[in-house]
């Protein structure tokens, strides 16, 4: 009897691999298993078995491409095969295979192409070049990148790696600059993922909370610099593949934001203690409560983004500051008693920052810049004396004035006051309190 074609017993069809493409179980930081990334197929000619790596996670795509590697494997053998779809997991590597393969004891030095990126350092010059996102925030994404590729390679500097001056940065970015860019594979991202997390462990089961966001936060920012947009840019001639793909972060602990004081009294103090002392700190403090900006958006504010008439600020792009997110962009409706301090402070400063300093802005640097620190770094001791010691105080302003927003308004109000790049962000901060009711009937 024939078989029909596409049957689930026809290997050439791709109906069939369906049916055998797998991803293998891996084993994470907990001892909890996961599944790998990208799927898999055994294949099985002659007296001999072999699973294979599809490279993809798609299983439409791995089906097809099993199916495809058993017809190359029937008509032509496992060594045509392997040529096709073995793993290259480093360029040296993939000769050696290449060579054991062709019974060759000598490897010819790899000729490198048009366009191609080998190395650590090439890639980040290249992104560098490429990169749309301001310089300050690429840094940080740069920064996350090096330190995986610490943890990976042993490579630790300790605080040396912040001498900037005496060389041992340089030094630093030069030698994680050499290791081969094909070398950074997701298997050794998700070891590094996973021993981190046990050695912090071991120091100190108490912080695994915070080891979890440490880890979350650079695994999301050495990400961003294999995004879509950045890869395609590059093109395909760099043979740059994303190695995050299928790495998964740790589940975090809540982010709910707590109020730990009142927001009242502590205004009511602002009024009498800090406004005297130092009216920069005021203000900042004010801008903070009563309009949730960031401190960033504080220290560049201009007059001209203030609307007394209206009662608004004012948040767009300036030759100072860039928003965050195009939601970031928007309109803030201040309080009348806000309106009327910034009126008086007004009256009393020059210039065309809200907060007047002897300090310029400094313009396309790779970290973040504040004109009036000394004036943040007054108000964060005035905040510490009154128990508000969080590591951003100022940002704990902001998120005081979304849970008041929320606690009166919603969680919707609240994500549009805050200018949330989306509504989840403000879900896994705040609680609607105004959910918390009881039907009318009752």
């Amino acid at each position: 009897m024939n078989r029909v074609a596409g049957s689930n017993s026809d290997k050439t069809s791709v109906k069939f691999w369906e049916g055998k493409v797998y991803k293998q179980k891996v084993s994470g930081a907990e001892g909890n298993k996961t599944a790998s990334p990208y799927f898999y197929a055994n294949l099985c000619h002659g007296n001999k078995t072999a699973r294979v790596c599809l490279q993809t996670a798609n299983k439409l795509e791995a089906a097809n491409r099993a199916r495809n590697a058993y017809l190359l494997l029937k008509s032509q053998g496992w060594e045509a095969m392997w040529e096709v779809y073995r793993v290259r997991k480093s360029r040296e590597e993939a000769d050696r295979q290449d060579a054991k393969h062709r019974g060759e004891s000598v490897i010819e030095e790899h000729a490198k192409k048009e366009g191609e990126i080998e190395t650590v350092g090439e890639f980040i010059e290249r992104i560098e070049k490429i990169s749309l996102v301001q310089l300050h925030t690429l840094e940080g994404y740069i920064g996350s990148f090096y330190r995986i590729l610490e943890g990976i390679y042993g490579i630790n500097y300790g605080n040396e790696k912040h001498n900037y001056i005496g060389g041992k940065n340089q030094e630093r970015k030069n030698r994680i600059g050499k290791i081969k860019i094909s070398e950074v594979t997701h298997d050794k991202i998700e070891e590094w993922k996973n021993n981190y997390l046990k050695i912090r462990m071991k120091e100190n089961p108490s912080k695994r909370d915070s080891a979890v966001a440490t880890i979350n936060s650079t695994l999301g920012g050495a990400k961003n610099l294999f995004s879509k947009k950045n890869l395609k840019a590059l093109g395909l001639a760099s043979g740059i593949t994303n190695p995050f793909v299928g790495i998964e972060f740790f589940e975090e602990a809540s982010h709910r934001y707590v109020t730990k004081f009142s927001a009242k009294d502590i205004l009511q103090d602002a009024q009498e203690n800090l406004k005297p002392a130092n009216k920069n700190a005021y203000i900042a403090f004010l801008l903070g409560l009563g309009a949730g900006l960031r401190k960033n958006e504080i220290d560049k504010l201009l007059w001209e983004q203030v609307d007394y008439s209206d009662g608004f600020l004012v948040i767009r792009n300036t030759p100072y500051i860039r928003p965050k997110t195009k939601e970031s962009s928007s309109d803030i409706k201040l309080a009348q008693f806000i309106i009327k301090e910034l009126e008086c402070h007004r009256a009393e400063t020059d210039g065309i920052f809200v907060l007047p300093s002897k300090i310029v802005p400094r313009l396309n640097v790779k970290y973040r810049h504040y004109r009036c620190q000394k004036d943040f770094k007054f108000l964060y001791k005035w905040l510490d004396e009154r128990g508000i010691s969080e590591q951003k105080r100022l940002h704990t302003m902001r998120k005081e004035y979304g849970s008041q927003i929320c606690n009166k308004h919603g969680l919707y109000m609240a994500s549009r006051a805050l200018r949330h790049s989306s509504y989840s962000v403000t879900e896994k901060h705040y609680t609607d309190r105004t959910a918390l009711v009881v039907p009318d009937i009752f």
